[in-house]
This record gives structure tokens, sequence and C-alpha cells, in this order.
């Protein structure tokens, strides 16, 4: 089976076991090998550390720190501690497609590394019965753009590979951003270097309604918008029909949480926006905006 110094997948664990099989298995089961590390924020309990000693292999590693550091600073030690060029950050409750180690380094020997991140689109809840089935390599990748944080989202964090090197110069998941520090992260590599993102979905993104209580949900909607914002405020491109499209943006992250928790996350100012910005012919309009300014299409092969 074929291996890869390229990258390292790093788990970060704190008391919850519920789904780390699942998620330890998906790593493991690549088709293309690479490093494990599993850091244990000091879990009251040694059931991660069984598991790895019950999977016996050279490549995954387990780690347990002293005391609790917090999640933040467990999570910047997981890129502390990778020895590989690459990090990929998988959580305890999620789980990578087998080939996205093996499509990673396929698009990584194509691009000539010259790029700080790469993301992959995902499956989220239960929806992934197809999760598990063989992919063929799309020739199509897009090349993000400035504004694309502006008027999109990557995943929270499954599917994502970033050059560890660069996470550690920006300053890795700041405190300050909580709970938003992914986005912030993600946000700064895109300004620093290129991001590359693929349609094809090779990550499953876990969110119970037991994971996030209503108060830290709406939270975190309020710091999003916040955020996006902030990034508004500091883009070159400010028209009134790009100021829009950031809204519309917002109302369907909005109407995301909502779906996905069952409540009614919507802020009170988007109430009303939300029944114009959602018909037919003002999505449509948006979405063209929001992708010419967001990405531009490449082909692999013309890379080379």
């Amino acid at each position: 089976m074929a291996f890869t110094e390229l990258i390292t997948i790093a788990i970060p664990v704190y008391e919850r076991y519920q789904y780390f099989e699942k998620a330890i298995s998906s790593a493991v089961e690549q088709t293309m090998k690479c490093s494990i590390i599993i850091i244990d924020n000091a879990s009251s309990h040694d059931k991660f550390k069984n598991k790895i000693l019950d999977i016996n292999l050279p490549h995954v590693k387990y780690i347990r720190n002293d005391h609790n550091i917090g999640m933040l600073p467990n999570l910047n030690k997981c890129i502390q501690l990778t020895k590989t060029p690459w990090i990929s950050i998988l959580h305890d409750d999620d789980m990578l497609h087998p080939q996205f180690v093996e499509y990673f380094k396929y698009i990584h020997d194509h691009y000539k590394n010259d790029f700080g991140a790469f993301a992959a689109s995902y499956y989220v809840s239960d929806e992934y019965k197809d999760f598990f089935k063989t992919i063929q390599f799309t020739d199509e990748i897009k090349l993000l753009k400035d504004d694309f944080f502006k008027y999109q989202n990557l995943s929270p964090f499954p599917g994502i590979a970033f050059k560890r090197e660069i996470g550690k110069r920006l300053g890795g998941f700041q405190e300050k951003f909580h709970p938003l520090s992914d986005l912030d992260l993600w946000y700064k590599i895109n300004k620093d270097s290129n991001i590359l993102l693929s349609d094809e979905k090779l990550s499953f993104y876990r969110m119970s309604p037991l994971q996030e209580t209503y108060k830290q949900i709406e939270n975190m909607i309020s710091k999003t918008v916040e955020y996006k914002r902030m990034i508004f405020a500091n883009s070159k491109r400010k028209s009134f029909i790009s100021k829009i499209c950031m809204e519309k943006s917002i109302d369907d992250l909005i109407n995301f949480y909502s779906y996905i928790y069952k409540g009614d996350f919507r802020l009170k100012q988007h109430r009303i926006k939300n029944l114009i910005l959602n018909s037919i012919f003002i999505k449509k309009l948006i979405w063209k905006y929001i992708s010419f300014h967001s990405f531009k299409r490449i082909s692999v092969n013309s890379i080379q």
C-alpha cells in the first residue's frame, strides 16, 4: 500500500468517544497511507489510548497532554507536533473519504505545491449514503479569489489540508476569534497564498442537535455576521450589489443552521430580507455575481 510523507492527519480528542472509532478508521483506511497523530487533551479515561494500542500501526501515534490546555491550544498543538509539510485536522466525530489523502496528493503534485491550503466539499449530518463510493478524480478545481470569504465559507474542518508552516506563521487558531477561529485562519491563508477548492465530497461533517446549545449557535451566527462585515469593510469591492451578495451569503448560512439544528436562528433584521433575497430571479443574479468574484475554475491538467 502506498505511503506518503507529505501530510499528517491530526485528531484532537477530549472525553467524547462516541464517534471516535469511525473517525480513526476513516484515517487509517485511506487508500494512500500517511502519518496519523491523536492529541488527547487529558481525558479522564484511557479509551483513546487503548484503541490506538489495538490498532498497533507504526504510523499512528497517541500523545496525551499532562493537563487540559483548552480546545484551541490543543488544535495548535496538532500543528506544532506535526512533522510533515502538510496537515489535515479531523475532529473525533467527523470522517474522511477513503481517497482524501490520495486525491490531495494528486492535486499537490499537479499544482507544484504553489498553494497554501486545499479544501474539498463535504457531506453534512447523516446525508452520506454515497460517502464510501470510489470516486474518479475530476480534472476541474477552483482557485479561490480574494472575495471568496465575503460571500462563501469552507468546511469547518474535515476535508481541509494546509501547510503547517503557514498555519504556524499566521498564528494558528486564535482565541480572540472563537468560535470562528477556523474561519479566521482559512481567510488569512487565502490572503497569504492560494487556496484550491474541489467539489468532490471527501469528508463527512457531523452536526448533532445536542452538539451545541441554542445560545451558542446564535452567538456563532452573530460572530459570523460581524466577521463577514469586517471582511467587507476591508475589501476593495464595496458596491451595492457586493453588499447585497454578502447579505445573501449570511442569510444562506442562517438557513443552513436552522435546517441542521431544527430551529429558526434568523436574526430579526434578516426576516424581511430573507423573503426578497430568496426570490428565484434574485437568487440567480446573486449566484452569478458571487461565483464570478469568489473563484476561478481551472483544469488540473493545465497546471502541470
